[in-house]
């Protein structure tokens, strides 16, 4: 292309004509001497607002509420998962060692008939006029209530009224200790860190659910060790002196089957050493074999 630079100076004729027509339609209410007195000043605001730096139009601030922050913060605590049940073990009765579901949300004692019928308290229940509306609407009605049963958790022995009920004792949970429960230890639960900690006078005990379920899971039987090394060893040795005593009567010759005849064993005397006597004397033999020697007298004939 010949001549590029008339192009050109046609584009700004053009664009300086827009800017001129822009100018007459500007409208200013000072004098114009103030406005050129004002340019000056004005040039570095408008260099911000032609390269962006600055927006010419006016901003509006919006208040967040205390739900969106968070959000758009990322400050939102992190979701942990669901702790499952509060469960801690006891002791009653026969002193097996049991678990039991603690709930917050319950207003009684549950505890199964089965449970009472194994512990021999069935005459101890008494008649109660209570029904249980369980989250299904259906309604349940308990065998009865037994008072004042001691349940021993840690350190503490508490007496406790249940309503016994004729369900199925779980495997987990055999029966629910509710808020009167909890309400008599002063109970405090950390569910964080699985604790709970029971409080009667100015004594306190804190259990640790987790460390503490760990146990075989058979709440409805009771084991012991009954025998120590030392009887373990003799136990042992008894078992193998036994197998050792079998082996040699079963391995027995079997051609000794008549009794042997006995014989006494004939020792022969001792040789004596006579001293001579006098002519007065003399020795005598006497008895088998003539081992007894006796001194006579000489005139003595046989």
């Amino acid at each position: 292309m010949s001549f590029p630079q008339k192009f050109r100076q046609e584009e700004k004729d053009k664009q300086f004509s827009r800017f001129a027509e822009f100018l007459r339609t500007l409208e200013i209410k000072i004098p114009f001497v103030e406005a050129l007195e004002q340019i000056p000043s004005y040039s570095k605001f408008m260099k911000n607002i032609l390269s962006h730096k600055k927006d010419w139009r006016e901003t509006e601030i919006v208040l967040l509420t205390e739900e969106c922050s968070p959000i758009i913060q990322n400050s939102l605590p992190e979701k942990l998962k669901d702790p499952g049940s509060f469960r801690i073990p006891y002791t009653q009765g026969d002193a097996c060692t049991r678990t039991t579901l603690c709930d917050l949300g319950e207003s009684i004692n549950l505890i199964p008939a089965s449970l009472i019928k194994k512990l021999c308290l069935t005459d101890e229940v008494k008649p109660t006029h209570i029904y249980l509306q369980l989250v299904d609407s259906s309604i349940k009605i308990p065998s009865g209530v037994i008072e004042d049963m001691i349940v021993r958790v840690g350190l503490f022995a508490i007496p406790i009224d249940f309503v016994v009920l004729d369900m199925e004792g779980h495997k987990s949970a055999s029966h629910i200790l509710g808020t009167p429960f909890l309400v008599i230890g002063w109970t405090l639960i950390d569910v964080e860190k699985r604790e709970v900690t029971l409080r009667v006078n100015e004594e306190k005990f804190t259990l640790n659910a987790i460390k503490a379920m760990q146990h075989p899971n058979t709440p409805e039987e009771c084991m012991s060790i009954d025998l120590i090394d030392s009887l373990v060893e003799e136990a042992n040795m008894a078992e193998s002196l036994k197998e050792g005593l079998n082996d040699i009567l079963t391995n027995a010759q079997p051609d000794l089957e008549e009794p042997l005849e006995t014989t006494e064993k004939k020792e022969k005397p001792p040789k004596l050493e006579l001293k001579p006597l006098p002519s007065s004397l003399k020795y005598v033999f006497l008895g088998d074999g003539d081992t007894y020697v006796v001194i006579v007298s000489s005139a003595l004939e046989p």
